[in-house]
């Protein structure tokens, strides 16, 4: 998995490492949703002050879904300077993930999807585009992935030699995944409306934004990371609008009415 991790490296980043400017940004001026409707997250923001020049930057990542609520593209900016781009292309024949595209600083990676015996998915990693120098982890290789309808149950993965497991709650939320442990509340995750296959998410290992949300919401995490989340009940009752973490870090949250 260092592929991965050196890929969503500076994406983390925007959402672990960061520390609040002096200004909160409002998350909603004048906006009510329909409190008997869905919602999807479109916009995770934050303000902050670069440590190197001491200027305010605005760093936002942004959310895009098809017309079935799935989850299709995600773009991370620095002020307006793209950063990373994921995107996720489904095969419209039967409804499946088959392609997934990562663009970094660090070149750009391709995850296909190939549907074998029941219960099977072979996911074939390459290396597409600006493959950086000295790196030694971009030869094509096959991780195998058992799923149990929408759940990823185990992942074994010929690089690292490794098979890991994943454990669920009475809810379905994602509560261990090899050593790694998470707890959650028992209210409505922001996530929960996206019809993205959450094995695809596990697969990842949550390195699409908050995509460990998606029955409750996450409130510490393997890392040992707290989130606390408040609301706007006029806005909405079930969703919350910021999100805060170790007591300090904030994200302030937009959404958009699922379909």
């Amino acid at each position: 998995m260092k592929n991965t991790t050196l890929l969503f490296f500076s994406f983390f980043c925007f959402f672990i490492f960061f520390s609040c400017g002096d200004e909160n940004l409002k998350s909603y001026p004048d906006l009510e949703f329909d409190n008997h409707k869905g919602l999807l997250p479109s916009e995770y923001i934050q303000s902050k002050i670069d440590k190197n020049t001491g200027n305010k930057i605005i760093i936002t990542t942004s959310m895009q879904y098809d017309n079935l609520n799935r989850l299709i593209r995600v773009k991370s900016s620095i002020s307006d300077s793209i950063t990373d781009t994921q995107i996720i292309t489904y095969n419209e024949s039967n409804g499946k993930v088959y392609t997934v595209t990562t663009e970094s600083t660090n070149g750009t990676y391709l995850y296909t999807y190939e549907y074998t015996n029941p219960g099977i998915i072979l996911e074939h990693r390459s290396f597409k585009t600006n493959a950086p120098s000295g790196y030694n982890e971009i030869e094509p290789y096959t991780r195998t992935l058992t799923v149990s309808g929408n759940k990823l149950i185990k992942i074994d993965d010929p690089k690292e030699s490794k098979i890991s497991l994943c454990k669920y709650d009475q809810n379905g939320n994602l509560i261990q995944l090899d050593t790694n442990q998470y707890n959650y509340d028992i209210l409505k995750g922001i996530m929960s409306n996206v019809k993205t296959p959450n094995w695809l998410f596990a697969a990842f290992e949550g390195n699409f934004p908050f995509t460990y949300n998606l029955v409750n919401n996450i409130i510490v995490d393997y890392k040992g990371i707290t989130y606390k989340y408040e609301y706007d009940k006029k806005l909405h009752p079930e969703y919350p609008i910021k999100i805060i973490m170790n007591n300090r870090e904030e994200i302030f949250i937009k959404y958009t009415v699922a379909k």
